[in-house]
């Protein structure tokens, strides 16, 4: 039994370990060796698991809701993390023991920037620019200490929300030039180089995307 967990029961923790292991249609996963840590809702969890403190473990069931949740992918022997809720569960023999459950509502920042990214050049900037706002809210909501729970693995949620920030500004900028270069464009007639408007991409290739 994880009873040093008891005092962390109903808290959010950051943790890492290896995949070892699966039940309940892959939606719980047996970690090797995790750790187990507070999370302080902005830290990376790389850089939240390296802290002092914490606890670990030969091993650690990570829960998840068995009929909401979708089979996980498969990552066996290599090492992951992530955050989650800490909570006491009863095994088929009556005992207790401690997990760690997956939020229903978590977000994964990654993930976010995978989709941006991979949709960049088949979107629109008004297409970019919802996405980004879409975002923002959930930093929002995450920051409000709503249920919403949004994390990164590399990226901390403070740096996420500056840098999306920075690129909603920056689309919101080309729109309103685009859109006024257009009604230029209208009201003067045919503009033969109209289609050759293209905007200078910030140094460092950055508005292609994270």
């Amino acid at each position: 039994m994880r009873i040093t967990l008891a005092d962390l029961e109903g808290e959010l923790v950051a943790f890492s370990g290896w995949e070892t292991g699966y039940r309940h249609n892959r939606t719980w996963t047996c970690l090797s060796n995790p750790h187990v840590c507070i999370w302080d809702r902005d830290t990376c969890v790389q850089d939240a698991v390296k802290q002092k403190g914490g606890h670990r473990f030969d091993h650690l069931w990570m829960s998840g809701d068995k009929k909401r949740n979708a089979p996980q992918s498969i990552k066996a022997f290599k090492k992951v993390g992530g955050v989650g809720v800490v909570r006491r569960y009863r095994r088929k023999d009556g005992t207790i023991d401690f997990t760690v459950k997956t939020p229903q509502e978590r977000w994964c920042i990654e993930d976010f920037l995978d989709l941006y990214n991979d949709s960049f050049t088949k979107t629109s900037m008004k297409e970019k620019l919802k996405l980004i706002e879409e975002g923002l809210e959930q930093v929002e909501l995450h920051k409000s200490g709503s249920e919403t729970i949004l994390y990164g693995a590399t990226k901390s949620v403070s740096a996420f929300e500056k840098e999306l920030l920075e690129i909603q500004q920056e689309l919101s900028s080309s729109i309103e030039i685009t859109e006024k270069t257009l009604k230029t464009a209208k009201m003067k007639g045919k503009c033969k180089d109209l289609d050759q408007l293209l905007f200078p991409r910030r140094g460092g290739s950055k508005s292609k995307g994270f």
